[in-house]
């Protein structure tokens, strides 16, 4: 089944394509710093103490970007192309994990400094357990914009969404894509 959309608004296409590129970029920046600090390490040039640290970070930011996505504009593509909103309602119940756990991950560098072995070992198990629930949340975010991508035959949204789980900045980079496909198609 090919969807029309004859009434769909065409601002919250962009949108959603916009939020998707800035995902790409961020990863593309976070991808970039992290190449020059592994340059750097590596020739003996010095060691930077915090690259983890900034890397984490703009984990966070993608994370968070990752979330409002679900919240705002997802569930508005996914009923207008008349798909099964399960993953949706799923990834909805278990993506707020991933934010947190990036977040949480910043401190770990600083927890495994201190002297209470019980302490690190128990932050590091609560850690695990949030990125089993964030990857959940992740990967029925996933199987979401697949389905949206195979209902409105684009193949850019469908590897997107199977990329997703794997790499979020890249996943955005084809999705901002595929959704630029779709608003041309719809603006025709």
């Amino acid at each position: 089944m090919v969807l029309t959309m004859v009434d769909f608004d065409k601002e919250t296409i962009m949108k959603l394509a916009n939020k998707f590129l800035l995902i790409g970029i961020i990863g593309v920046i976070q991808f970039v710093i992290m190449d020059i600090f592994i340059a750097l390490d590596v020739f003996l040039v010095f060691a930077f103490l915090f690259d983890d640290t900034i890397r984490l970070s703009l984990d966070v930011v993608i994370s968070l970007i990752l979330f409002y996505i679900l919240k705002n504009g997802l569930e508005e593509l996914g009923t207008e192309s008349a798909i099964d909103m399960k993953y949706y309602r799923n990834a909805n119940r278990f993506l707020i994990f991933y934010p947190i756990c990036s977040g949480l991950t910043i401190g770990l560098d600083f927890i495994f400094l201190l002297s209470i072995p019980s302490l690190s070992i128990t932050y590091f198990i609560i850690i695990i357990a949030l990125l089993i629930l964030g990857y959940i949340g992740l990967i029925c975010m996933g199987v979401h914009i697949y389905k949206i991508g195979g209902n409105m035959n684009k193949k850019l949204i469908v590897i997107g969404g199977i990329i997703l789980i794997l790499s979020p900045w890249i996943a955005g980079i084809l999705l901002f894509f595929g959704l630029k496909d779709l608003y041309i198609d719809y603006s025709e």
